[in-house]
This record gives C-alpha cells, structure tokens and sequence, in this order.
C-alpha cells in the first residue's frame, strides 16, 4: 500500500517542519523533480491527483504527490453532491495505490474531527499540530538546537513579542543569535532592542503611567507608539485589550483564583506575570471605571463625536489625579 500521509491544523510552522522532514528520502532519490507531483486541491481535480497517484516513478523508487488544502475544499459549504462524489471516488482509491507512492495531505487549519478524510487514513498517518500557548519552552529548546544560549526571560519576551507565532519566533530568534553572534547569551535587552517586543512593553508602561494619573509621560508613549507606525485605532484597541486584562487579572484574583493566571485566563505566561504585577497598583473598581471610560470614548470616536487624537488627550487627563 502507499505511504499516505495527512498534516492539518493552525501550527503552520510545525506542518512545514513535519512535511520536509517526510519527504527528504523522496527528494534525495534521483529523477526526483520527475516524480513529484504538487496539486492545488482548490483548482486540481481529484481524478488528476488520483492519476498521478497511481503513475510508476520515472528511474526511481518512489514518486511523491502532495496535495494542498483538497480536504478542507472538499469540505467546504455549498460543495454538494459533486464534491461528495469526489470524496467517494478519493477515498475508494487510497486503498489500491501502488506502494511507490507517497501521497501527503496538507492542510492550513484544523480540520473537522469527523472529516472523513481522516477517518479513512490509516493508523499513525494523521498529524495534527496546534500553537503553543506559550511558545517559550520551544525558542529554548530551539536555540540550543542552533548552537546558541538564550535567557529564560528572552525567549519568554520572543514568545510575547510574536504571540506564539513560530515561524515570527524562528525569525526573530535567527536575527537574535546573528547579533550576539555566540559572545554572550541573548538577553531580554536584546530582544527589546532588536524586534517589535518593545511596543509591547511600551503599551505596559503607558498603561501604568495612565492608571497612575501621569498624564504627561502617557501622553509622550503614546505619540511615541504613533511615531514608531500604530495607527490610532490599533493604539487604542491596544490599550482597551490591556486594561480589559487587567480587569479579569484582578477579578480572577478577587474570587479566589490561584497564581496559574496564564492557564485561568488562557494568555501568555509571560504577559500573564505582567499583569499580575500590574494589576496590584489598582483597585477593582478603579479598573472598572478605567474600562467604562475607554468603551465610552471608542463610542464617541467610532461615531464622529470626537477627534481620535483628542479622545487620547482627554483619557490621559480624565485619569490624571
């Protein structure tokens, strides 16, 4: 029977991690380019996929066919009879392709736990990769893949900055070790200097000069933050997001919540320890005034009342004490 094989679910660096490493022996054999198929599942019929399949290799041993996005095409609303006939005449065939064929399935998301794709792939052959809540364990273990040292604190920064995006944090983790280039481990003062991490601790820092009533250091990271490329509305939402954090942080405490905020609330565990400092400068209900205050101002801005740069001007004075 043919090596089948089906990759699926929203870790797309993960899949492309997988995938190549299960197509290396494919790719290494001679004639390679003349035995490898890639299909479009979107455009390409299953008959031409099928067809392919089922074709010996040119001078070699195997031949590879992969195949992107068919299942979640196949699956689609409004697909009707025609794509459950597809899926029919998919399926019937898996079962007799020749066993020089490596046939891999790739998906850009997760797919149904009922597709029937899966349930037709043999035992073993169905992946599923899902993003790491927090992605920190992973850039340690990436880095000492790669030769390099790095902090705990920075790679749990690198995690935040990339919101657990793997391929950002590769990206952001081969551009850290360029830099220190092995004289030293990367640190977090590396991190906030050499990747987008430092917006972040920007927002923390004007959160806590605006709950603070310091109105005039708000102010300057705010236009600060408007200079470096946000735009008003992603600024704002921003610090709506903080604040509506830091609320349920101190909810979460206020009914009895254990210190697990990362797991109670679903964030971060980096960004959940931040809160969790951060909340202690505030009470319940200042917090809940706070949050009163930027819904009613994303009210009058979203409805032409006020100019967005002076709902900036008048929340930092309007929390000033």
């Amino acid at each position: 029977m043919a090596r089948l094989l089906l990759l699926h679910g929203d870790d797309e660096y993960s899949i492309d991690e997988a995938f190549e490493k299960a197509v290396a022996s494919a790719r290494a054999q001679p004639n390679a380019a003349f035995n490898t198929s890639d299909f479009d599942g979107s455009v390409a019929s299953v008959s031409d996929v099928l067809s392919a399949a089922m074709s010996a290799p040119f001078l070699a041993e195997q031949r590879l066919i992969i195949v992107r996005g068919l299942a979640s095409h196949l699956g689609r609303k409004g697909g009707g009879d025609t794509a459950k006939r597809a899926t029919d005449q998919l399926l019937s065939a898996l079962p007799d392709l020749p066993d020089s064929t490596t046939l891999v399935f790739l998906e850009r998301g997760k797919l149904p736990d009922g597709s029937r794709l899966i349930r037709a792939m043999p035992s073993g052959s169905v992946q599923l990769f899902i993003p790491p809540k927090d992605a920190s364990e992973w850039v340690l273990r990436q880095a000492k893949a790669r030769g390099a040292d790095i902090d705990r604190a920075a790679a749990r920064a690198i995690a935040s900055a990339t919101q657990n995006d793997l391929r950002a944090a590769s990206n952001e983790l081969t551009k850290l070790i360029a830099y220190v280039a092995g004289t030293r481990p990367i640190t977090e003062a590396d991190v906030v200097l050499m990747t987008s991490y430092v917006s972040e601790a920007s927002i923390f820092e004007m959160v806590d000069a605006l709950g603070q009533g310091r109105s005039g250091p708000a102010l300057r990271l705010m236009y600060r933050l408007l200079d470096q490329g946000h735009d008003f509305f992603s600024l704002f939402a921003m610090i709506t997001r903080q604040f509506r954090l830091l609320l349920l942080v101190k909810e979460h405490f206020a009914a009895g919540g254990g210190r697990d905020v990362s797991g109670a609330l679903g964030i971060n565990s980096f960004v959940a320890e931040k809160l969790a400092t951060q909340s202690r400068g505030y009470t319940l209900d200042q917090l809940e005034r706070i949050y009163r205050r930027l819904l009613d101002a994303d009210v009058q801005i979203k409805t032409g009342r006020i100019d967005p740069n002076l709902a900036l001007d008048l929340l930092a004075a309007a929390l000033a004490r």
